[in-house]
């Protein structure tokens, strides 16, 4: 079943979640996901 909290996001596999996250902070110019406003880090919630 898939989580409805950001878009099934945490049923990922761990590695895909990091994958997601490390590029997110990558194009935000951050070192930290969770450094990143709260609309970017909603987008990478998003990707598909």
């Amino acid at each position: 079943m898939m989580s409805t909290n950001n878009n099934g996001f945490f049923d990922r596999e761990p590695e895909d979640r990091a994958e997601r996250m490390q590029k997110a902070a990558d194009r935000g110019g951050v070192e930290n996901f969770f450094d990143l406003p709260p609309e970017e880090r909603a987008a990478a919630y998003d990707e598909e």
